[in-house]
Parts: C-alpha cells; structure tokens; sequence
C-alpha cells in the first residue's frame, strides 16, 4: 500500500530518523513508514572523478574560445587532447557545468508589428462581378481581377506616392465623371 509523503519533513531528515540497529522494525519497514524507497535510504552519491574534472576544465577553455561549440565538437577537440570523450558524456558534463552552445535560435528574424503597420487595404472595396474588385482610395479607383491580390500593396503605395506627389498619372487612366479609373 502507498503512502502518502510527508510535506513537512525533508528527505534528509526522514533518512536520519531510520534507525539500523532497532530490534522491532527492519530498515524496509522503517522506510515504508517514512515514505522512503530503501534504495535511496541506502544510496551514497559518487563525487565528480578526477578525469572529468580534467575534462571539465579542457572544455570550459574551449567554451572560453569559441562558444558556439556544441557536443559533437567538444567530443572530437577533447578527443584531440588525449582523453576519450563521447558525445552523451559531453552532454552529460556540459549540463553539469551549466554551458550551452550559443546558436540562433529559431523565429530570429520576426519583425517588430508594431513598426510595419499598413492600412487595411480591403475596406472600402465592392464587389462588381465574380473576381472583381474594386479599391478605392479618395479619387482612385483600382480594378483588381480574377482574386489577383499579391500586388495591391505595392500599387496602393505607388497609387499613394502619385498623389503626394502631385504628378498627374500617365497611361492606362481615363476621365470618367471627374475619377481617374484603372482596367486591368
């Protein structure tokens, strides 16, 4: 039967209070008292071994020079230098140091919206006949045919620059009541 753990004492504590020379309980009862799995009451941890202190410090030089290096290189350069390093040890001893390779990341390039902020280049257009449309801005009129969208932007700030600029437009326009008109 499992038994709840005990929030309020810590691990350490609870594995100071089995007692291996009672009479009464065993160790495996004591444990199964304190929520403790014998196997952790018993577990003595291993202490880092010189050679992957060695290791260690050869790769913290080399993170020092070139921080982009991932596992598969720290394995071959310490390979190099005499010590045999595979790529999970490296991992290994990369997460125990705490380095990481520093390389981009994905979504680098997303661009602040903030900054690029178009005007809605849809309102103001009805629609005339299947796959036409038309886009209004004050006295132009654009016809766009067949759902060909990809350009609007481009000949809406075009169309934009025109009328800043006060040139009157050249081919492809035609007076109709006072609109300057576009076919396409």
């Amino acid at each position: 039967m499992a038994q709840k753990k005990s929030s309020m004492m810590t691990l350490d504590l609870r594995k100071s209070l089995v007692n291996k020379q009672d009479k009464y309980f065993t160790v495996e009862h004591q444990c199964q008292l304190l929520s403790i799995p014998k196997s952790t009451f018993y577990y003595q941890p291993i202490g880092i071994q010189a050679e992957d202190l060695k290791i260690m410090s050869i790769m913290d030089r080399l993170y020092l020079e070139d921080p982009t290096m991932g596992t598969r290189r720290y394995a071959a350069e310490v390979t190099k230098r005499g010590y045999h390093l595979g790529r999970q040890h490296a991992k290994t001893l990369m997460q125990l140091m705490g380095i990481a390779a520093i390389y981009p990341k994905p979504r680098t390039t997303v661009i602040d919206k903030a900054k690029y902020k178009y005007p809605y280049l849809l309102r103001g257009i009805s629609i005339n006949a299947p796959n036409r449309y038309q886009l209004h801005t004050n006295e132009i009129w654009l016809y766009v045919s067949d759902g060909n969208y990809r350009h609007i932007q481009q000949v809406y700030r075009w169309l934009e620059h025109l009328k800043y600029d006060g040139c009157n437009v050249g081919r492809g326009h035609a007076q109709t009541s006072g609109k300057t008109t576009w076919g396409t």
